[in-house]
C-alpha cells in the first residue's frame, strides 16, 4: 500500500521516514515503511494474512498508482492514492483521487486484475451517486503485446479473449472504447473492441450411413473473441480530462445508470496543459 495513518494523518510512502508509528487505513494494525531503490516505496503488514486491505496488490499497480498521482501533481493538480470513499461498498479505496480547480472529484482507477462485473457496476454506480467522476484504465494483458502485431495508427490483437469487465467497460462506454495502460513503459492505448471473422475450413467426410458429404468453406463471427485494436500510443502527458456522458444501460444483466465519467483525450500540439474540467 501507499498510504498509512500517522497521528491521524494520511502519509504517502514517498514522503514518510523511519521513525514514527505507522497503521494500516483499513484494519489500523501495525505496518512497515519500506524505502526501496527498484520498487515503489509503500507500507506493508508484518502479515498479510492479516488484513485484506494490500492483499493480492501488485508491484504494477503500486507504480502505475504512483506515476498518475505525481504526473497530475507535477500540473499543480491536487492528486491522492488510495483515497478512501465512506460512500463505497467493499474496498473504499479510490486508485488516484483528482480535485479539479472547481472542487469536482475525479477518480482514476487503473485495473490491473480481473473483477467481477457485479463489483464493478457498484462501485461505479456508488461514484455516480456522489457525483464523482471516474475513469476506468484496464491493464493491457501481455498477450496481446506477444500474439499481436502493429498497424498504421498503433497495435492489433486478432482473436483476442477479452475478460468479462473489459467487455462490460466497452459496452457501458460504447463507441467512445476503453483506455488501457501499458505497464512496460507506463504509455496510455484507446483500445477497441471488434467482431472477430472466423474461417470454417471447407472439407469432405464420411457420415455414419456411408454418404459422403461436405461442410464448411465460409465465414462466422466469433462469440467468444475479438479483435483489440489499441491506438497510440499516449504518454499521460499528452492527455487532457474531459467530460463524457454515458447513457444508462445493461449488459449480460449488469447495468449502469446516467452519468458523467471522466474521459482522456489528446491534447492539440499547440496547446498548454490544462486543468482537468470543472
Amino acid at each position: 500500500m501507499l498510504i498509512a495513518i500517522s497521528e491521524g494523518m494520511r502519509v504517502d510512502a514517498r514522503r514518510a521516514v523511519k521513525g514514527p508509528t505507522y497503521v494500516c487505513p483499513g484494519c489500523e494494525k501495525a505496518v512497515i515503511l519500506h524505502k526501496c531503490l527498484v520498487k515503489a516505496d509503500h507500507f506493508q503488514h508484518k502479515s498479510e494474512q492479516a488484513c485484506e486491505w494490500s492483499r493480492g496488490e501488485t508491484e504494477a499497480h503500486l507504480k502505475a498508482k504512483e506515476y498518475v498521482q505525481a504526473e497530475f501533481e507535477r500540473r499543480g493538480i491536487r492528486a491522492e492514492t488510495e483515497y478512501i470513499i465512506d460512500t463505497m461498498p467493499g474496498d473504499r479505496r479510490a486508485d488516484v483521487m483528482l480535485w479539479t480547480p472547481g472542487g469536482s472529484m475525479v477518480a482514476i482507477e487503473l485495473q490491473h486484475t480481473s473483477i467481477d462485473p457485479r463489483n464493478l457496476a457498484e462501485r461505479v454506480a456508488a461514484y455516480a451517486r456522489v457525483g464523482i467522476r471516474q475513469c476506468w484504465i484496464p491493464f493491457v494483458p501481455d498477450v496481446v503485446w506477444k500474439k499481436g502485431a502493429a498497424t498504421k495508427f498503433g497495435w492489433i490483437r486478432q482473436g483476442y479473449s477479452p475478460r468479462t469487465f473489459e467487455t462490460w467497460l466497452h459496452r457501458m462506454q460504447g463507441k467512445n472504447g476503453v483506455w488501457m495502460f501499458d505497464r512496460r513503459d507506463s504509455n496510455f492505448w484507446l483500445a477497441t473492441l471488434r467482431p472477430h471473422t472466423v474461417y470454417k475450413e471447407h472439407r469432405y467426410y464420411i457420415d455414419s450411413s456411408g454418404e459422403e458429404r461436405s461442410s464448411g468453406g465460409y465465414e462466422y463471427i466469433s462469440d467468444s473473441k475479438r479483435d483489440l485494436h489499441l491506438t497510440g500510443p499516449h504518454n499521460l502527458e499528452s492527455l487532457m480530462v474531459h467530460r463524457l456522458e454515458i447513457r444508462a444501460g445493461r449488459w449480460a444483466g449488469v447495468g449502469w445508470p446516467k452519468m458523467r465519467i471522466a474521459w482522456l483525450q489528446p491534447r492539440p500540439l499547440d496547446d498548454h496543459f490544462p486543468a482537468p474540467t470543472p
